[in-house]
């Protein structure tokens, strides 16, 4: 056998050990690979825990299967409020006010000129006319620019969310079906969006939402892996630094209050699955760091 017959076998073997170590590596990571679930057990008592993602497309489906094994162990079903009850003719009359200024007053008041043409512009190259946000708050305006966006991109469907999903299918199995927040506590919680400055809560969204088409599909592949860390960074953080006080309110108080929840369903022998935003798993003030302060053992599932 020649020199060139050795070193092309030489190569043939080494590109074969090259492949099995990259499948060998693949497969690990696969094999290693989170899920935004965890399993929370204190004592001789356990609980499930999901972070949710409000709003999502039917591609994004199916859910990892961590949510099934969750889903499927669990009695009760916990989740932030009734998500029917948000569509009643009675919760969008509360809505209303938090959506739609009643004073008269309108955005091209309540904002500065730069603001509003900035905002008047954006609106354009979407072609939408300034005209039909006017009567809009800035809580109203922020949250509906983000679900536009949204739409506009094809990235979200009608009750696609992980919340109306599993809302949905706990009251089609007869599960118990609970809330951690009223319907009222919920639009407090939107209604506080209206007391930050205006043009800072407006600038910042149309930064926010012009993003969207890069940001999103980072948010997603963060929720799906259960990645706190690059939550906490593109999620937590910002909010912490630009809004603290949306942070106090949105994030670390209620993240607080359910701690108080948890203890009481570990308390319980029924087991629980409590589904709320993923950016409540993720942070210094965020609900798995509580937990592993309070003494719970935390395993993330897979």
């Amino acid at each position: 056998m020649d020199d060139n017959d050795t070193r092309e076998k030489l190569m043939k073997h080494l590109k074969t050990i090259a492949l099995g170590l990259l499948i060998a590596i693949f497969g690990l990571q696969a094999a290693q690979a989170k899920v935004p679930v965890w399993k929370v057990t204190h004592g001789d008592q356990h609980m499930y825990l999901g972070g949710t993602i409000h709003l999502l497309s039917k591609d994004d489906y199916p859910l990892p299967k961590a949510f099934e094994i969750a889903y499927d162990g669990a009695e009760d079903i916990w989740l932030e409020t009734d998500a029917d009850a948000m569509k009643s003719p009675d919760t969008q009359s509360k809505f209303l006010p938090v959506m739609m200024f009643q004073d008269g007053r309108t955005l091209s008041q309540v904002l500065t000129r730069e603001t509003y043409q900035k905002l008047t512009e954006f609106l354009a190259e979407r072609g939408l006319p300034v005209a039909a946000f006017d009567a809009m708050t800035p809580a109203g305006l922020s949250l509906t620019l983000t679900t536009l966006e949204l739409q506009r991109l094809g990235l979200v469907d009608d009750a696609a969310g992980v919340d109306a999903h599993f809302d949905h299918r706990a009251n089609e199995d007869g599960k118990d079906r609970l809330d951690l927040e009223t319907i009222d506590e919920q639009i407090g919680f939107i209604a506080s969006l209206n007391e930050l400055e205006p043009n800072a809560l407006v600038l910042s969204s149309l930064e926010e939402v012009g993003q969207t088409q890069t940001l999103w599909p980072n948010l997603l592949n963060a929720w799906r892996t259960g990645d706190l860390d690059t939550l906490n960074e593109i999620g937590v953080e910002r909010m912490q630094r630009d809004f603290p006080a949306m942070y106090d309110v949105f994030l670390a108080e209620r993240n607080k209050r359910w701690m108080s929840d948890i203890k009481r369903m570990l308390a319980s022998p029924e087991v629980e699955f409590m589904l709320v935003g993923v950016l409540h798993m993720a942070g210094n003030d965020g609900l798995i760091e509580l937990m592993q302060r309070a003494g719970y053992t935390i395993e993330q599932l897979d």
